[in-house]
């Protein structure tokens, strides 16, 4: 890889997670507006289909290497996120949701190695086994019932009990959804996934229109914050992030990601003051430390790896 290459996916991913790091505050805007969360899954997606369209339409690049098999396997991964991410949103806090989604390259990295064939090194699987306790923890604590005003599941109650538990769960799958399109993206080799993204979109918004209360939604404010949602923090965020996936390693896009699981929390409580209990604070950081860890491991080795094959063909070419 040569280092053009990842800059161009570091900027691509940096770019990315930027764009979509205000998806949780305006998803809580909108409940906490009343909307209702069937329009909200729905509309969101309609505006997330729309947008990748539009995209493989004027830029080829969105649509290069089709290939069907792949973009229906991220297409449903999509619709599992699109669908889990909204719901765990309305039933827990920012931040819950967010650390669970810091999971998302251990579990990516442990399913290439049982999908893809990947070798995954011990330090790989201890670094997934301490990221699982930090997220069992917090399930822990959401099973406590900690309550918070402004979050519930019809949006206007509190997180507590059952409630938290739930949303946490949905930001587990979250989490598993994203991870299972990490591995399509890898194992699909040049294919572009923006198609992927229209289909999942797609999916989603057909499937929640039946259940979905357009009434609560259709005032200026929330078909704006919908469509900046959807057009922009997902469909152009996520096919940036998509693109990032192609130059870089795995230990490269779990820091990227960590970006998210800081900035997410701090929109939410700068423009709403909503304070994640201590439980999800210690989480956050224990996952963190050991994303960090890991990453900054694989990175020293990947890097020593590189300069043994660089002196290895220097002394084969010293030997011609």
């Amino acid at each position: 890889m040569s280092l053009s290459a990842r800059g161009r996916g570091l900027f691509l991913g940096v770019i990315g997670i930027l764009i979509l790091s205000p998806d949780a505050l305006l998803l809580r805007l909108l409940s906490r507006g009343g909307a209702e969360e069937a329009a909200v899954v729905s509309g969101r997606a309609v505006w997330t289909s729309l947008a990748a369209l539009l995209m493989c339409w004027l830029f080829p690049w969105a649509r290069r290497h089709f290939r069907w098999r792949p973009i229906l396997w991220y297409g449903l991964f999509f619709a599992g996120g699109m669908t889990f991410f909204p719901l765990s949103i309305q039933r827990t806090y920012a931040a819950n949701t967010l650390v669970l989604l810091a999971t998302t390259p251990m579990l990516a990295a442990v399913g290439a190695r049982l999908f893809l064939g990947e070798r995954a090194a011990p330090q790989t699987w201890a670094a997934a086994l301490a990221a699982g306790v930090g997220a069992a923890f917090l399930l822990a604590g959401g099973m406590e019932g900690n309550g918070v005003d402004g979050i519930g599941n019809d949006g206007a109650g509190g997180v507590g009990g059952s409630g938290s538990w739930l949303g946490d769960l949905f930001g587990l799958l979250t989490a598993v959804c994203l991870a299972g399109g990490a591995i399509v993206i890898r194992g699909s080799g040049d294919t572009a996934m923006v198609p992927g993204i229209f289909l999942g979109a797609l999916l989603t918004s057909l499937f929640w229109a039946g259940w979905a209360d357009w009434g609560s939604v259709w005032d200026v404010g929330g078909m704006v914050l919908l469509f900046v949602d959807g057009a922009v923090v997902v469909a152009l965020a996520l096919a940036l992030i998509a693109a990032a996936a192609r130059w870089l390693s795995p230990p490269e896009t779990g820091l990227i990601f960590l970006l998210e699981t800081g900035l997410g929390p701090l929109w939410v409580w700068m423009f709403l003051g909503e304070r994640p209990p201590q439980s999800s604070l210690l989480s956050g950081v224990f996952i963190a430390l050991v994303l960090i860890a890991h990453s900054v491991w694989a990175l020293r080795r990947r890097g020593r790896l590189e300069t043994a094959g660089e002196k290895l063909q220097s002394g084969l070419a010293d030997g011609d």
